[in-house]
């Protein structure tokens, strides 16, 4: 092929290229996250099977087993409890507004509406649409868990992938792509246990300060762990308004409890947990999550930092001895 031609047809087609990921963004937003989900494992994997001296696959499975285990148990011990109080908490909604309008003016309706509008892409529409989004979620799932299982087991995956798309400095993109994994890992790992942690210490603080819906309030802190910055303050939002409805003289000791479980996280945990996992510049995790809200919703959200992560590998490999700016 001429060469005119040949740069013709590629000028056509990286835009092509661009708008079919945009266009089936959530599809590859998918396949990103099992293959996050899928190297975090393997890389468990061979942790444990070069310390351990347990058989490769074994180890992948035993994983997997782990996960399937502690969902299960969540679903048939932990999710009734989550249904009942959610349903009561609905049955109040009434009274609730009542006693918020008593306590913030007739204000609440713009209070809630900018509080919305200020977390894009994790609120779900409750519309005609409910059990197709249902049925999708519960498709994304399984494939995410076939996908990753696949990854997970395959040793050859990564270097196979840099056989595909590079014909020259294998090794390098290999090391390249290892390091990714072992971030990816450690990330994961980390993420796992602050949202246990972040999760039991609500509990108790809450149940000590006797507040109602406890076992809500802190699987809501726990679960928006995940989310950078944004998460933790969704978490006590929630809190606060619940606080506000039925012991509205404790809300200042929730504020304040809230506020000492992230200052003992941040200065504590996250550096004990993620020193060997990913720091990165507030306000580019920020705007990540931002976007990925905006792109790619729940989903994008949390593939926010391993994504930036992934980035930041590539910018240290060619610019080793740059250092990005905590902005």
């Amino acid at each position: 092929m001429p060469s005119h031609h040949r740069d013709y047809l590629i000028f056509w087609l990286i835009p092509l290229i661009f708008f079919a990921i945009f266009y089936f963004r959530s599809f590859f937003l998918t396949l990103f996250f099992a293959f996050i989900i899928g190297l975090s494992i393997q890389s468990w994997a061979l942790v444990i099977h070069h310390r351990l001296k347990v058989p490769f696959l074994v180890s992948v499975v035993l994983f997997y087993l782990i996960f399937a285990f502690i969902v299960m148990s969540f679903v048939y011990l932990g999710l009734p409890i989550i249904i009942h109080q959610i349903q009561n908490l609905t049955n109040k909604l009434p009274q609730i507004y009542l006693n918020l309008i008593q306590k913030t003016g007739d204000n609440l309706p713009d209070v809630i509406s900018e509080t919305l509008k200020q977390s894009p892409g994790l609120l779900i529409d409750f519309g005609p649409d409910l059990i197709f989004k249902i049925f999708g979620g519960f498709f994304s799932t399984l494939l995410i868990t076939v996908l990753s299982f696949y990854i997970a087991v395959n040793q050859e995956f990564l270097p196979n992938l840099i056989k595909i798309f590079a014909k020259s400095n294998e090794a390098k993109l290999l090391e390249l792509l290892d390091r990714v994994r072992k971030r990816f890992a450690n990330w994961l790992g980390g993420e796992i246990f602050l949202m246990i942690s972040v999760g039991l210490a609500t509990y108790i603080v809450v149940l000590i300060i006797g507040i109602p819906y406890p076992f809500l309030i802190s699987f809501a802190a726990g679960l928006f762990e995940i989310i950078p910055i944004i998460g933790p303050f969704i978490s006590a939002v929630i809190a606060s308004l619940i606080t506000l409805s039925f012991e509205p003289d404790k809300i200042l000791l929730v504020i304040a409890s809230f506020i000492a479980i992230q200052q003992l996280e941040n200065h504590f945990l996250v550096p004990l947990i993620m020193k060997k996992a990913i720091s990165l510049p507030p306000l580019i995790t920020l705007t990540g999550v931002v976007i990925g809200g905006k792109l790619g919703g729940v989903l994008g959200v949390l593939i926010t930092v391993p994504a930036l992560a992934f980035v930041l590998e590539i910018y240290r490999a060619f610019y080793p001895k740059k250092e990005i700016p905590q902005v």
